[in-house]
């Protein structure tokens, strides 16, 4: 048989040493956080420094005579020659003009609400029209139009045959009218 071979224990990774009970790998977490305590600990300090250095450097109530806005009187007094100077100087000249004529009285009261009229209008072969052109005549809207004749001749609108009926259908408000039909259009006056 041979020798015997020694047992040899494995070494641990340098990172599970364990260094006042902690491994080495939970030491850089409480390394981290130390120094970020301490790096706002400085800051704090700086800016505490700061603000005692700039009250120092203030002048004090006795030194200057302040206003409530906490300007120095010769600080207020310099602003508001640099204010002046900037505006210029006083005008001479009149606010007011000289008055002039009255003019023509106002509106007495409210303005007068228009009124709605209905033209009738029959169409016939000699004066062709189509719905636009009634309507550019005066001031509708077609569709205005095609309402009112459609509420004051039901018979012509509503009958298949009707040749005004055909024109409603085809929406085409350029074509002349159909001769023979009187239409009605709203307008305000």
């Amino acid at each position: 048989m041979g020798t015997p071979v020694p047992e040899t224990t494995p070494k641990p990774a340098p990172w599970s040493a364990k260094t006042l009970g902690l491994p080495l790998w939970a030491w850089i977490p409480v390394g981290a956080g130390a120094a970020g305590l301490v790096f706002i600990w400085y800051r704090r300090k700086q800016s505490a420094a700061a603000a005692a250095s700039s009250a120092a450097s203030a002048p004090t109530a006795g030194s200057q005579n302040t206003d409530t806005s906490g300007l120095a009187t010769d600080q207020y007094e310099a602003l508001l020659a640099q204010i002046r100077d900037l505006q210029g100087s006083v005008s001479d000249l009149p606010t007011t003009g000289p008055t002039g004529p009255a003019g023509p009285p106002g509106p007495t009261g409210p303005p007068a609400k228009p009124t709605l009229h209905y033209a009738q209008w029959k169409t016939t072969t000699n004066s062709p029209i189509s719905i636009n052109g009634l309507a550019n005549r005066y001031h509708a809207q077609p569709a205005d139009i095609i309402a009112q004749t459609k509420l004051s001749e039901p018979s012509d609108t509503s009958s298949t045959k009707s040749k005004l009926y055909q024109y409603i259908k085809s929406g085409n408000w350029n074509a002349t009218l159909p001769a023979g039909y009187t239409i009605f259009v709203p307008y305000y006056s």
